[in-house]
């Protein structure tokens, strides 16, 4: 009987464990954190600092600028900075 009595036990303490689990896993499904969220990049910003810009054109920093500053893409002085629309520089590039 003692031997049915650990077993039953054991059990009982792995239900615990697998409905603790399910129950920390919905919680987290339900929080929005689940593996494919966590995959899914979020969406690029529509305005882009000369960084930005520079990497979604594949070219240097300082080629951008060159091409800011003669009025040959779409940009917008802000301040002593450039600032660029995605959209507007897709649009370009797709001339």
């Amino acid at each position: 009987m003692k031997k049915f009595a650990n077993t039953a036990c054991s059990i009982m303490l792995v239900s615990a464990a697998i409905a603790g689990s399910a129950e920390a896993h919905a919680q987290t499904v339900g929080q929005g954190h689940s593996d494919a969220a966590a995959q899914i990049p979020p969406d690029p910003p529509e305005v882009l600092t000369e960084e930005e810009a520079a990497q979604l054109l594949r070219v240097d920093r300082g080629a951008l600028l060159e091409l800011a500053s003669a009025g040959e893409i779409p940009t917008h002085k802000l301040g002593d900075g450039w600032r660029f629309s995605r959209a507007a520089l897709l649009g370009w590039l797709a001339g």
